[in-house]
């Protein structure tokens, strides 16, 4: 089951990829999350651990519902549903999205983590997620697309610590989950504040508000 999940959430991250509407970008993220959400679950399951069904629950409603709607509330005011301003074309993104896939597994086995097969291959899913969410951050101008990049990133922290350690105390995790919520809540508001001032979300536009 896990690996089916995993394979869904590769799918739905590798797509963020080569997204360039931004309603798409803010489905294809709640998607991401719905997936690890069901990761682990499933872990929760197989270790018996019920402190992971909690967990779970919380990630569907804070990153699958909650932040997904405040990004996209944020998206329709801006009314810049159709330009995500990547700097490479759909095509080349993907290449190097399959070249990352490669860079990540190379690094996982070079890491000789000595864990179950479940385990083994989440962290390895973890390692690609970070590229994938590192790589958004550079190829986009867009200051949503960038704060997706920061979600992935964050999403595949929070996933590798899962597999490693099963879970963290439930109020750490709820303090974490509430930083998450507060820093979409300043992502959200800083890019409309950029479309406001320049019409557009478009970081490169902040360049003319140098002295």
């Amino acid at each position: 089951m896990i690996t089916w999940l995993s394979l869904g959430l590769l799918t739905s991250t590798l797509l963020l990829l080569v997204i360039r509407q931004l309603h798409s970008a803010v489905w294809f993220l709640a998607m991401q999350s719905l997936f690890i959400a069901g990761i682990v679950f499933q872990i929760g399951i197989e270790d018996k651990d019920f402190h992971l069904f909690w967990v779970a629950l919380l990630t569907i409603v804070i990153k699958v519902v909650v932040i997904p709607f405040i990004l996209s509330i944020t998206v329709s005011k801006a009314n810049n549903n159709s330009n995500a301003c990547s700097r490479l074309r759909s095509f080349y993104s993907f290449v190097i999205g399959i070249a990352l896939l490669m860079v990540g597994s190379i690094v996982v086995h070079r890491m000789n983590i000595q864990q179950d097969h479940s385990s083994f291959e989440t962290i390895q899913l973890a390692i690609d997620m970070l590229f994938f969410g590192a790589y958004m951050m550079v190829i986009h101008q867009n200051a949503m697309m960038q704060g997706i990049g920061l979600m992935t990133i964050e999403n595949a922290i929070f996933l590798s610590s899962i597999a490693i350690t099963n879970g963290i105390p439930f109020m750490i995790e709820l303090g974490i989950f509430f930083d998450v919520l507060v820093s979409v809540v300043i992502i959200g508001i800083f890019s409309y504040r950029i479309h406001l001032t320049f019409s557009s979300m478009n970081v490169e536009e902040l360049q003319k508000l140098k002295g």
